[in-house]
């Protein structure tokens, strides 16, 4: 319990510092990706590249 609440508020800090350009939203989105990825699934990859692509788009 205490790895989602720590990565809840990981994340929570990552968005919060979202920038302006699209490097900053892809940099920010892998890595709050790949500790969703790593605490829900195991796979920090795939989450760090999901993450990434959302980043890249939005």
């Amino acid at each position: 319990m205490w790895k989602v609440i720590a990565s809840l508020a990981f994340c929570a800090a990552l968005l919060a510092g979202c920038g302006e350009s699209r490097s900053t939203r892809v940099i920010t989105g892998a890595a709050g990706g790949a500790v969703a990825g790593e605490v829900l699934a195991g796979e920090p990859l795939v989450g760090a590249a999901v993450g990434g692509g959302i980043g890249a788009v939005r």
